[in-house]
């Protein structure tokens, strides 16, 4: 933390003469004049935090400071509420002063400080209040926390701005990692009222892998049609492997909280924390926001994500394929989906297996993890379930789509150029009202070539006389 931060606590409401600053090390007089009190009940306090004492908060008023804050210790999150929830109460035992009219404190700090309370206490977070534009700061920066007393900080999501944090994302702007925190507990809310299988109703465009790969998801809005004058299900896959995975993730996070009934996101394989820690995703949070908050923010709520969607009671729609385990959808209703992908299961085999042309029934995949399945399977599980196709993402393809056993399995790829060096095409599908599939094939956007020199460095982008492109099979 630079020596330049700035707090500022802020008394809102009547403040009465009497008021006290209360902390555990005892109570400070805010003196009239230096900071303190003035008459309208408003009341500024600046001072600054050497970076020796970014984790030790400084009362005002007082030269104590409190001890360093450990994450994760009971003992500590107490701490946390003490430092942060500075209570100013009157003085007088016999007050009747209500709840509602007490006074406000408002904390603008560097998030960084506070960085370590959460977990141990939720943070109120309102984007109207950042003046991080404003003062033309890196984001995440500086961020109004409001505190009640003398009860703990709760988040209220309601504060979020989604059309704010949609806008700054389509600009390609990080949100803020509280404001990250927020939507995710929101998302959480959200998916854990949806089925394992959710029905839903044409016309709709199904998305299949995107694999953080920004700018070609912004091409397909632009295919598509944007939120909400198109209905969308996105198959899974959505980080891993691109260099933008973190504001892929977030913009279809928001775009699902502020119109959950048009977009529907799918549970892929990459949505799991083992996954994510070796393809990409863990390191991508941690370069952008300078820890793993955010990874653990995502990938908590990928654990909500269901597992598949049914269009016109027609078209099963899954990430990855079927399971020797699962012969009626009613057995996909009764999984536990709140949790890390299994290494084996009904649940692991939904977001893993693949068809294959060669054989009929199930067999062990080479990906380790999932099966196999043939022709026979395919017909037999569409029988069983009154369906007529079965609509899956999973595998590249180079002509960014692929049917299979007389147009009863579909397989769709949306990520063009697949990691910047694949060469392949990509595809979106669009379901009519009546049911009728049409794929739209497209090219990796413009955009990808100069955002990926800036991110990957020039030194990264001569692949001349390199070898062919392998495909990762296995993931």
């Amino acid at each position: 933390m630079k020596d330049s931060t700035i707090f500022v606590l802020h008394i809102t409401k009547t403040t009465p003469d009497n008021a006290m600053l209360t902390s555990p090390l005892g109570r400070e007089h805010l003196n009239r004049g230096q900071g303190g009190v003035t008459k309208g009940g408003v009341a500024l306090a600046e001072y600054r935090l050497p970076p020796s004492s970014s984790r030790n908060l400084a009362v005002p008023g007082s030269i104590a400071t409190f001890p360093p804050l450990n994450r994760g210790s009971h003992h500590n999150a107490c701490q946390v509420e003490a430092i942060l929830d500075f209570l100013l109460i009157p003085y007088s035992s016999t007050s009747t002063i209500t709840r509602s009219s007490r006074p406000s404190l408002h904390i603008l700090c560097d998030s960084s400080t506070i960085h370590d309370a959460y977990g141990a206490l939720h943070l109120s977070a309102d984007p109207s209040t950042c003046l991080s534009t404003e003062l033309r700061l890196r984001i995440p920066f500086r961020y109004h926390y409001t505190c009640n007393p003398p009860q703990c900080l709760v988040f209220q999501v309601s504060n979020i701005d989604l059309d704010e944090c949609i806008s700054r994302l389509y600009r390609k702007e990080l949100l803020a990692d509280s404001v990250v925190e927020a939507i995710c507990s929101k998302a959480k809310e959200l998916l854990m009222k949806e089925s394992n299988v959710v029905h839903i109703a044409a016309p709709v465009t199904v998305v299949g892998d995107i694999h953080g790969q920004f700018f070609d998801m912004i091409e397909i809005f632009k295919i598509g049609g944007p939120c909400p004058d198109t209905n969308y299900l996105f198959l899974g896959d959505y980080v891993d492997r691109g260099l933008f995975s973190v504001e892929t993730i977030s913009l279809l996070v928001c775009l699902k909280l502020r119109y959950p009934s048009r977009v529907h996101l799918i549970r892929g394989n990459h949505e799991s924390r083992g996954v994510t820690q070796s393809y990409g995703f863990y390191t991508e949070c941690a370069r952008k926001y300078g820890d793993a908050n955010v990874w653990h923010y995502f990938t908590d709520m990928f654990d909500f994500l269901t597992l598949s969607v049914v269009i016109n009671n027609e078209i099963f729609c899954v990430h990855g394929g079927l399971s020797p385990s699962i012969h009626s959808i009613d057995q996909i209703k009764i999984i536990d989906r709140f949790r890390e992908i299994p290494h084996e299961g009904p649940m692991a085999d939904l977001v893993w297996s693949d068809p294959d042309t060669e054989r009929d029934e199930f067999s062990l995949s080479p990906r380790g993890a999932g099966y196999t399945f043939g022709a026979q399977v395919v017909r037999k599980f569409l029988e069983v379930n009154s369906m007529s196709h079965i609509l899956r993402a999973h595998q590249l393809c180079q002509e960014g789509y692929q049917v299979l056993y007389d147009d009863r399995l579909s397989t769709v790829w949306s990520a063009p150029n697949y990691c910047y060096r694949c060469g392949n095409l990509a595809s979106v599908l669009e379901v009519s009202d009546t049911g009728e599939r049409y794929f739209n094939i497209f090219d990796a956007a413009p955009e990808n070539d100069a955002h990926r020199m800036e991110q990957l460095g020039k030194h990264q982008q001569n692949q001349d006389g390199g070898p062919s492109p392998v495909i990762d099979y296995f993931l």
